[in-house]
């Protein structure tokens, strides 16, 4: 089912149901929004601080952690704004991300513009991505609006669609260069597509040209200037299996490690090669973009570059697409009525319910709740100076120095570089005895499920400390805390 007309468009936007997931889209992330700052956005705040004017977030900050469009943001609100300020550009883009998705489900009908809405709009990768002071909500919102408008220059070749890819694309890759991935899928739909529909290879060409040659130019001056002097910042090591589970688990609404991490991962990957058989054995090309967009692109630029840093979040927008990609399909299954529906919707439902819970983790825990950690051992430490040495010194380094503006009055920190206590080993706690070396207070980063804490540690010299807190994380972004204390202070 195509639209048949503007007007039938201009009165989708009206749609009081798109209305009310924008707004479901908009409470479930503003909980998640107002969480503790973690390592990437502290750094992008703590780095845009020392730009001296917003021409140096293009030529003075190189790190991979530079996403330009949100260190501008940062820049301007400068070092001391309130948290959730920094996360504003990224809950719009997230809630206008909702209103994109359903227009490209309008392309094939209402029942899949509700369901590609619906989608979207409780998605816990992105609801996730678009909580927090980063790019990708923005690589997100572009990647949308840039295949949405393509669409509608494909079907009628205009200036409004075309200009709008133009604007898009180095916007998209401005706010990450994974849009990289939705350039060159919807770049190559387009060609296959104009060459499909018109009778002159001629026309198609020059049609393609029109759209297609500002962003490939764009990209062109944007690589030449910016990216080809990207340095790549410190990252754990990774296994591509391990990442892709978590990433199609995650999209599926399961969890993020473990057996059944597997299996929906499993299930979310044969529900979007089922939408994408059905988008091929239907009439149209448009299977060809969300091939492109879901699975061949990523898999030729990583084949390609065999990138040092992999994780979730660069394939968020993949993510985006491969959920549109399931709704043409759900929303063709659900007009057929009758015990179909009835099981798309059971699907939906439990779908939905496992988003559901992956965000209620979210808001409960957030990416760290290193705020209330440093305040623990501030209320915890006699005197002004609280003294801490940590497994990783530039990490928690960092997220220290940024949190010590809520220290109590008079109350600093003096940090004690890892090596002078590291490494610590598990010891007896009933053999253990106090010390007056070293810091007061240990701190331990740990990243992914199943850490385990020790009770108590001896450090190089002999320091004994005791567990004193757990400070959990939601996965995806920041790190649990595990906080000791030196024996003799007691915990």
């Amino acid at each position: 089912m195509r639209r048949s007309d503007d007007g039938d468009a201009a009165a989708g936007w009206r749609d009081p149901v798109l209305l009310g997931l924008v707004v479901l889209g908009a409470l479930v992330r503003i909980p998640p929004a107002f969480g503790d700052l973690w390592l990437d956005e502290v750094w992008t705040i703590l780095a845009a601080a020392e730009l001296r004017s917003p021409l140096e977030v293009f030529t003075g900050f190189s790190e991979s952690n530079n996403h330009h469009l949100n260190t501008l943001v940062a820049y301007f609100l400068g070092a001391g704004a309130h948290p959730v300020l920094y996360r504003l550009h990224s809950l719009a883009a997230g809630m206008a991300s909702v209103a994109l998705a359903w227009d490209i489900g309008r392309f094939r009908g209402r029942s899949t513009a509700v369901i590609a809405g619906a989608l979207v709009a409780t998605s816990y990768v992105l609801i996730h991505f678009s909580s927090e002071a980063r790019g990708y909500a923005l690589l997100v919102f572009f990647a949308l609006a840039t295949y949405d408008a393509a669409w509608r220059f494909g079907r009628a070749p205009g200036w409004r669609s075309a200009v709008t890819v133009w604007v898009c694309t180095p916007l998209g890759f401005l706010s990450h260069l994974t849009y990289l991935y939705v350039f060159l899928a919807t770049g190559t739909w387009l060609v296959i597509h104009l060459f499909r529909q018109s009778p002159h290879p001629r026309e198609a060409l020059e049609r393609a040209l029109w759209c297609l040659g500002v962003p490939v130019a764009s990209f062109a001056a944007l690589y030449v200037a910016l990216f080809r002097h990207i340095v790549i910042g410190e990252a754990d090591a990774y296994t591509l299996g391990t990442v892709l589970v978590r990433t199609l688990s995650y999209a599926a609404g399961g969890p993020g490690a473990g057996p059944w991490a597997t299996v929906i991962a499993v299930l979310g990957a044969g529900a979007l090669l089922a939408s994408i058989g059905w988008l091929y054995r239907a009439a149209g090309d448009d299977w060809v973009f969300y091939a492109l967009a879901t699975i061949g692109a990523p898999a030729v630029v990583l084949l390609a570059l065999r990138p040092e840093v992999l994780a979730v979040q660069y394939f968020v927008a993949n993510v985006a697409f491969a959920l549109v990609a399931v709704s043409l399909l759900a929303g063709a299954l659900w007009d057929r009525g009758g015990w179909v529906a009835a099981c798309v919707a059971a699907v939906l439902v439990l779908h939905v319910g496992g988003d559901a819970a992956n965000v209620w983790r979210l808001s409960r825990f957030g990416r760290g709740a290193y705020r209330e950690g440093v305040l623990y051992m501030a209320e915890h430490t006699p005197g002004q100076v609280v003294t801490i040495t940590s497994d990783h010194d530039f990490r928690n380094g960092m997220i220290l120095a940024y949190y010590q503006r809520y220290l109590p009055s008079r109350k600093h920190f003096q940090y004690v570089p890892h090596g002078h206590q590291f490494p610590v080993e598990a010891v007896d706690d009933a053999a253990a005895s106090p010390s007056t070396a070293g810091a007061a207070w240990m701190l331990f980063h740990h990243i992914g499920p199943g850490h385990g804490a020790e009770r108590t540690i001896a450090d190089r010299n002999g320091t004994i400390y005791t567990l004193a807190k757990r400070l959990p994380y939601a996965d995806l972004a920041g790190w649990e805390w595990v906080i000791y204390v030196k024996r003799h202070q007691g915990s």
